[in-house]
């Protein structure tokens, strides 16, 4: 064999090797495509999940202050503000701490609406529904206080008395991921 043949089948051997190599290198580089796709959904599911735990121990933490001050009408009167009849109408700090601790829980349903079963959350606007029309205190609460709220809550619960015949999807259609994220931080009242 003369040397040009062998330089020439080294040629072919070098070109396959790097042919080769190449495709080493494509099927690493797909790998670590997939890899990385995977590594932000999990940090996606993450960031959520502390989103979700955050709001949760906020929920938690403004439910346990209206239960406070329920038991404290004189300090949620003078914290909140005086209202005709002032700290000493104790019945009505209670009947409003408890009305605020029923919208906190709406608030917390809202915002969960997407995790739920379409029945799940049919059953809660249900429930929802049922209690704003047949409480006066309610009502009156969220005439009051409505914009403590986030829009989006005040936009499904400004219309209860339309959803008796109100799909399932309801609260689901009305939720939208930055308005949960309000807090009572900014309650002028």
């Amino acid at each position: 064999m003369e040397l040009t043949n062998w330089v020439a089948v080294a040629t072919v051997a070098t070109g396959l090797a790097s042919v080769g190599t190449l495709l080493v290198v494509a099927w690493q580089l797909r790998t670590l495509s997939r890899q990385t796709r995977e590594q932000a959904r999990q940090a996606q599911a993450t960031a959520e999940a502390i989103r979700a735990s955050v709001y949760l121990f906020t929920m938690q933490s403004m439910v346990s202050i209206d239960q406070f001050l329920a038991e404290r009408p004189r300090l949620r009167a003078d914290l909140y503000g005086r209202r005709p009849g002032g700290w000493r109408n104790r019945r009505r700090q209670q009947r409003d701490a408890g009305a605020e601790m029923l919208f906190d829980l709406f608030k917390m349903v809202l915002a969960n609406a997407e995790h739920h079963e379409v029945e799940e959350v049919e059953g809660w606007r249900n429930y929802i529904t049922s209690i704003m029309r047949g409480s006066p205190t309610l009502q009156d609460f969220w005439r009051r206080n409505r914009y403590w709220y986030s829009r989006s809550m005040q936009e499904t619960l400004n219309h209860w008395k339309n959803y008796s015949d109100a799909s399932p999807q309801t609260m689901r259609d009305q939720r939208s991921p930055s308005s949960t994220r309000t807090t009572r931080s900014s309650r002028p009242n």
